[in-house]
């Protein structure tokens, strides 16, 4: 009948990116068309009993004739009235059992696509995550594979429509060859004017899902600066420019949803077309017989709703292409940049060194960190200072593992951290960050924080150490009260300590800090000072501070500038010849200028 739909939506990647993700359920799929088939014959014959029982009540007769091409027969009304409704309980049955395992197999592979993605980004190296657009990766768990699930619907909807639409119009040849095939060629004519559609909806979906990305891009920035946006009334600019890409993206979606309705609805139109010129055809010629015109005319008819259900379906198939391959992408993509961990456990922490060790982030000339040459030993407390972007965060990244060294070399107990087991080397260390991040969950969940080896005495030890225990056992819950990643109900200085406490419950070897006290009040920041003083000896810390009662409590002091390490030494020495004083209760350092406010 129609070649655009008979054509199969899979070519490309789209079968076997969906047959990928479908695993071992993918075995399944020719079920589906194994009861299509059924369903298709079942249909057939319930819409010969049908026409031909119409034909008799039409003619005043309990004799219903039945002329399916040579063959030729007769029963009562009766049995053929009995056999249709047969026909159709079979059907129903048939259908539901093919819906049954078309959600099967979209389930699968929606859940598959999801752990693959997810799996794959954990495993990418920081050093490449760091570099990738914000909202990239829930764009696609979200965006993209829904696409997933849809599209093995999309393909069982359209083998059913395929099979349907092929017996139907085969059943109506073998009644009635010549105006059968005359209503093929017509169609066949038709369909081909509809591939240059095909076309255009494949090019308009891989733009709408460009636009998409990046609004969600825009979106996920906006959402990190609702804070300044307030502050300084940037908000009407903000929506403003979330009304240009909004704008794009709607228009980009428009284009797509009218060529996703107009091709079916043409097809239709045309389909009826050729239905309307064969049977004139039929009528100039005067060919066929009334008792296999009227069934085959019924077939006909039906298989025209299935060749639209099968052209709709390759439709969205097409559209979710371009979806379905930019998942692909980012899998491969992720795990391409995946972090290479090596196999060796160094045991113990006794000695880090950075031997004239450089860092130079991707696609950029000038070195991040350059001839780096520090040795801290086990239970030395180091600490940190320089201005912004001085490279302070990036040796921070080095020392944990985040990013590997481009020049000189850096050695854990004498054994290159690229050999390390990134396992063993994550329980050996914790990160106290700038920024806290609190998860959905219980208090005792965000200590934990997915490391079901900490006890929850160990919990109840890092709380008391960060100076919040008191306050967690005033929530109506204690440690079982619900928080949210907005952390709504908690302060500034709770989130930054139900971090430090997240950090000490592991008992790290090497704690690395940046900006610990940030969000602390005087009182708290002096309790956490006595904690970081006890682990002194036993845990090395390494800090980034800028307050000086946090680094005047350090044995050493790194002074760092443009990347280069220009002095290091015990506080009293080099504070002072930063310019910076070493009595805290003096004055405190400006955070931008690193520099004493002056009284």
């Amino acid at each position: 009948m129609d070649s655009g739909a008979t054509q199969s939506p899979e070519s490309g990647n789209t079968r076997k990116i969906t047959n990928d993700y479908m695993g071992h359920a993918a075995k399944l799929m020719p079920m589906v068309g194994a009861l299509s088939v059924l369903t298709a014959v079942a249909q057939a014959v319930a819409l010969v009993f049908i026409a031909s029982s119409a034909l008799a009540l039409a003619q005043d007769s309990h004799r219903v004739h039945i002329s399916v091409g040579s063959l030729h027969g007769e029963m009562s009304l009766r049995v053929a009235t009995a056999g249709a409704m047969a026909c159709a309980v079979l059907m129903i049955g048939l259908q539901i059992t093919a819906g049954r395992i078309t959600a099967y197999l979209a389930k699968c592979a929606e859940a598959e696509s999801r752990r693959r993605i997810i799996k794959a980004y954990l495993a990418t190296s920081w050093e490449f995550l760091s570099r990738r657009e914000r909202g990239e990766f829930q764009q696609i768990l979200t965006n993209n594979v829904s696409r997933v699930a849809r599209a093995v619907t999309y393909r069982a909807v359209w083998i059913f429509g395929i099979v349907n639409l092929v017996i139907l119009v085969g059943g109506a040849v073998f009644m009635a060859p010549v105006f059968a095939l005359v209503m093929i060629v017509v169609g066949a004519v038709f369909a081909l004017g509809l591939r240059p559609i095909k076309a255009r909806t494949r090019k308009a979906a891989a733009r709408h899902g460009t636009a998409e990305r990046e609004f969600a891009t825009f979106v996920a920035g906006m959402v990190e600066q609702g804070r300044e946006a307030r502050v300084f009334g940037v908000g009407e600019r903000l929506r403003e420019r979330s009304e240009v890409l909004n704008g794009i993206a709607s228009e980009r979606q428009r284009r797509v949803q009218f060529l996703l309705w107009t091709a079916p609805a043409i097809y239709s139109g045309a389909a009826l077309l050729a239905l309307t010129i064969a049977m004139a055809a039929i009528s100039a010629f005067g060919s066929g017989h009334v008792g296999s015109i009227g069934p085959m005319v019924i077939l006909l008819l039906r298989s025209l709703i299935y060749g639209q259900t099968a052209f709709t379906a390759m439709q969205y198939l097409i559209e979710a292409g371009p979806y379905l391959g930019e998942l692909e992408t980012h899998v491969a993509m992720y795990r391409e940049a995946a972090h290479v961990s090596g196999v060796a456990d160094t045991g113990a922490l006794r000695l880090l060194v950075l031997d004239r060790a450089g860092y130079s982030y991707p696609g950029t000339d000038r070195p991040a960190l350059s001839d780096v040459s520090l040795v801290i030993e086990r239970g030395d407390a180091i600490g940190v200072i320089g201005s912004t972007a001085s490279g302070k965060s990036t040796l921070a990244e080095l020392l944990l593992g985040l990013r590997p060294v481009s020049t000189g070399s850096f050695t854990i107990n004498g054994v290159a951290a690229s050999e390390l087991a990134a396992e063993t080397w994550s329980r050996r260390i914790a990160y106290v960050p700038q920024q806290s991040v609190i998860i959905d969950g219980t208090i005792r969940d965000n200590i934990r924080f997915y490391r079901p080896w900490i006890s929850d005495s160990d919990v109840a030890w890092a709380a008391r150490e960060a100076r919040i225990e008191a306050e967690i056992l005033a929530m109506p819950e204690t440690y079982d009260t619900v928080v949210s990643g907005l952390a709504v109900g908690l302060s500034g200085g709770q989130r930054q300590r139900l971090c430090i406490a997240r950090a000490l419950a592991g008992h790290p070897e090497l704690l690395v800090m940046d900006e610990p006290t940030s969000g602390l009040d005087v009182r708290s920041e002096q309790r956490f000072i006595e904690t970081i003083k006890r682990l002194k000896g036993d845990t090395t810390l390494f800090v980034i501070a800028h307050r000086l009662e946090t680094i005047a409590m350090c044995d050493r002091v790194i002074r760092i500038r443009d990347g280069r390490v220009v002095q290091q030494g015990p506080p009293e020495v080099v504070l002072p010849e930063a310019g910076l004083i070493s009595d805290p209760s003096l004055r405190p350092v400006d955070e931008l200028t690193s520099r004493p406010v002056q009284a």
